[in-house]
């Protein structure tokens, strides 16, 4: 299915896997609205190769940790562009931590994750599926990964956030309204800005396991396509395999 003209909200579009669905996206057609959080540099450079190829897009920074930032940040796209037609939660923080290291892992640390991994992509949404449900056509897509199905990643709260990101993905996707379809991708390690800054201290450092294009085209494909709702596709890259999972 075209998304020529759908408004399409991808989170975390500064840098990196973000703004490559960005790119792919708008030159599918979609309308872009780039969010960041702190790298407004990033985002402004996403909306300039947006616009270097014909498309239109705005940058929109929100901090996802405030929980009154997803409703406010929908408004405003929606006051630029028009509702939301495609929403990809993609924006994520975590910590490093080894994972036996309890005392470390305190309660800020849980809630710090928990509120910009899962949180906000559940007030994302929120804010944007009543009109989806009301156009009868909607994508949301969540960027989860393969710590969610192994006790593996950058620390323990972390790895929960993406599996716990996995369960509302099925859960969501099994009570969309018709023409709305919800999915997720899992990725491996990837090579981007951001793990290039933390590989010195990350126990998933070391050789990429998927390329950042790769993951992204599958996003986009997800989100184009009409039989992707509750499929959650992992891309570890180990032996090029790429498998689906659906909820039950």
């Amino acid at each position: 299915m075209s998304l020529a003209g759908r408004v399409a909200l991808v989170t975390g579009a500064g840098s990196g896997l973000g703004s490559e669905i960005a790119a792919r996206l708008a030159a599918a057609g979609a309308r872009l609205a780039v969010h960041y959080a702190s790298s407004a540099d990033g985002a402004e450079r996403t909306v300039a190769a947006v616009r270097a190829i014909g498309g239109q897009a705005r940058a929109f920074g929100a901090d996802l940790a405030d929980p009154a930032a997803p409703a406010q940040l929908v408004a405003e796209v929606a006051a630029e562009f028009g509702a939301v037609d495609v929403l990809v939660n993609n924006a994520a923080t975590t910590r490093f931590i080894p994972f036996d290291d309890l005392a470390a892992a305190d309660d800020e640390v849980w809630t710090s994750l928990l509120r910009v991994n899962l949180l906000a992509p559940v007030a994302l949404a929120r804010a944007t599926f009543p009109a989806m449900a009301q156009a009868g056509w909607g994508r949301v897509l969540n960027v989860a990964s393969t710590s969610a199905f192994e006790p593996a990643g950058s620390s323990l709260p972390y790895a929960v956030s993406k599996s716990a990101l996995v369960a509302f993905t099925r859960g969501l996707a099994a009570v969309a309204p018709p023409g709305v379809a919800v999915s997720a991708v899992a990725p491996g390690w990837m090579d981007t800005p951001w793990t290039a800054r933390h590989a010195g201290s990350a126990a998933a450092g070391g050789a990429p396991e998927v390329e950042v294009a790769q993951v992204a085209q599958v996003a986009v494909e997800l989100l184009s396509g009409t039989a992707g709702n509750g499929a959650v596709v992992v891309l570890d890259g180990g032996a090029g395999v790429r498998r689906a999972q659906r909820h039950g």
